[in-house]
C-alpha cells in the first residue's frame, strides 16, 4: 500500500500534502505494487523484489503542467509513471520545443539516471495530473546487482527507445507533415486510445492533446497543423468529443 503520496523534501516541484488534488486523495488504499508491475522494467520480478522496490521508492503527485525535472538537471532519479500522463520535450536555446513522447501509466522515464554523471536530456512535465514512484540512482544500481533481471529488462527498454528514435529520425527526413501526422495519430491511438464499442474503426484518445502539442510532436507549427486537421475532419478521419480526439484508424491506415 502507498505510505507517502508526496515527498516535497526531496522534490519541491511535487504537490504538498496540504495541497493534495483529487488524484492524491484517491490514492488511499491503492495497491502500489500492482501499478509498479505494469512497468516493463519490473517484468518477471518476484513478489519480494517488487515489495522491496516499493518500499525504497517514494511517491509524488504532480498537477497538470508541473515540471518534474528540467532538461540538463542532474540525473539521479528514476521515475515510474503509475497513473496520469507525462510529456517529454527537448528545448533549444531560443525556446523552441520538440515533444519527444507522451507517456502513460506503466511507462518509465528518467533513464539517464542509470548512467554515471549524466544530466537529463529532456524536460519532463505532467501533461495531466500524474502519480509517480521515484527511485534513486544508488538504490537502482544496488538492486540491479542483486537482480540481473532488472538489467536485462533495462537493455530491452533501451533497445525499444533507440528503435523509436530511429523511426522519428526517418519520419523527419523522409515524410511530409501530413504523413508524419497520420503516423503520429495512429501511434497515439495505439498507446493512449480506447476503441469505441459501437464503432470498431473509431479510437478515442484518453489523453487531451491540443493542436499545439500535436504540432510539437510532429515537428510542425500549430497553424499549419490545424489546417491539416481541418482537412482530416472534413474527410471524417478525425473529430472531437468533449475535448477528446476521435480517430478513424481504418481510414488513416489507408493513407500510409
Amino acid at each position: 500500500m502507498i505510505r507517502t503520496y508526496v515527498d516535497f523534501t526531496t522534490s519541491p516541484r511535487g504537490v504538498e500534502m496540504s495541497d493534495q488534488t483529487n488524484l492524491a486523495r484517491q490514492l488511499a488504499g491503492t495497491n502500489k505494487i500492482w501499478h509498479l508491475k505494469q512497468t516493463a522494467l519490473l517484468d518477471g520480478l518476484s513478489a519480494e523484489e517488487l515489495e522491496r522496490i516499493s518500499s525504497l521508492s517514494h511517491d509524488e503527485v504532480f498537477p497538470p503542467s508541473a515540471v518534474i525535472f528540467e532538461q540538463s538537471d542532474p540525473a539521479n532519479l528514476l521515475y515510474f509513471l503509475n497513473r496520469g500522463t507525462v510529456r517529454l520535450a527537448i528545448k533549444n536555446a531560443d525556446g523552441r520545443e520538440k515533444t519527444v513522447a507522451i507517456l502513460g501509466g506503466g511507462d518509465l522515464f528518467g533513464l539517464e539516471s542509470v548512467g554515471s554523471g549524466q544530466t537529463y536530456q529532456v524536460q519532463a512535465v505532467a501533461h495531466e495530473e500524474s502519480w509517480v514512484s521515484v527511485l534513486s540512482r544508488s538504490d537502482y544500481l544496488h538492486l540491479s546487482r542483486e537482480c540481473p533481471t532488472l538489467s536485462l529488462n533495462l537493455i530491452q527498454i533501451l533497445i525499444q527507445r533507440l528503435s523509436e528514435a530511429h523511426d522519428d529520425i526517418k519520419a523527419l527526413c523522409f515524410m511530409d507533415i501530413q504523413q508524419r501526422l497520420v503516423t503520429t495519430l495512429l501511434k497515439l491511438s495505439e498507446t493512449h486510445g480506447r476503441q469505441l464499442a459501437n464503432d470498431k474503426n473509431l479510437v478515442k484518445l484518453k489523453v487531451r492533446i491540443s493542436h499545439d502539442y500535436l504540432a510539437r510532436l510532429i515537428g510542425s507549427n500549430r497553424p499549419y497543423l490545424s489546417n491539416i486537421m481541418s482537412q482530416f475532419k472534413k474527410q471524417g478521419w478525425v473529430r472531437y468529443d468533449r475535448n477528446r480526439l476521435l480517430i478513424n484508424t481504418a481510414a488513416l491506415q489507408q493513407l500510409i
